[in-house]
């Protein structure tokens, strides 16, 4: 391995594959720019290369730094809860990235000898979280939504719990609802505000007036405040 500086990148790594037949160079969030140089080619002919496509590097660093900008970067002083667990990130000996969701604890065992930053190791972090609020959503939102249709003597098909970032919630015509388990990142008055509003979606397909006055009736008039204040949150925001 081989590391260079250039004027308005900074660090690049030239590494050595066995297994590359050409030059590749890649760009990533939390890892830099890393050139992979096959084994039988020089790292003179590596920078040459690098040399070559200095502006796209730039530019592609440009887009990089949007994204980081926007992500979490977690490591061992990050304090990080969903609402019923907490995150601990400890460097072990292993080779790989261990992920334990046990006693209300996210636990990540992550290689000491691996920069934290680099993407696998945030992936698998973020892969923890995840699984932590779709455990908590299935324990919550199921009796949450029973709760609300019975108080409203109203009927819903079928629940399903998913992965999607798209949206909070949604409802089908044949009354299969929908829920993002990202919703466990709201307040709770925001997540009954979700529930409710797929459930007047049993009754109204739609977002016209008639859905909306509905939807006061079920939140005691404060549908448009409540749908206000949820736009403020991303359906993924760590």
């Amino acid at each position: 391995m081989k590391i260079i500086f250039r004027k308005g990148i900074g660090e690049i790594v030239l590494k050595k594959s066995a297994r590359s037949k050409r030059f590749s160079i890649s760009v990533k969030p939390f890892e830099g720019v890393i050139v992979t140089v096959p084994e039988r080619a020089s790292f003179d002919d590596a920078e040459q290369i690098v040399d070559s496509r200095l502006d796209w590097i730039e530019k592609s660093l440009e887009k990089i730094e949007k994204v980081e900008e926007k992500r979490t970067v977690f490591d061992e002083n990050t304090i990080f809860s969903t609402k019923n667990h907490a995150l601990k990130i400890y460097s072990t000996q292993r080779n790989d990235v261990k992920i334990y969701i046990k006693n209300g604890i996210i636990l990540i065992e992550r290689p000491e000898n691996r920069n934290i930053r680099e993407e696998y190791i945030q992936v698998a972090i973020r892969k923890g979280i995840t699984a932590a609020y779709r455990i908590e959503a299935k324990q919550y939102i199921p009796k949450r939504l029973a709760h609300w249709a019975a108080h409203f003597n109203l009927k819903y098909n079928k629940l399903t719990i998913k992965d999607i970032t798209s949206r909070w919630g949604s409802c089908s015509h044949t009354n299969n609802i929908n829920i993002s388990l990202y919703v466990m990142q709201l307040p709770d008055n925001l997540i009954d505000y979700i529930l409710l509003h797929e459930l007047a979606h049993t009754i109204v397909k739609n977002h016209g007036d008639n859905f909306w006055k509905l939807l006061n009736q079920f939140t005691n008039g404060n549908a448009y405040k409540l749908d206000k204040e949820i736009n403020k949150y991303s359906t993924k925001n760590f």
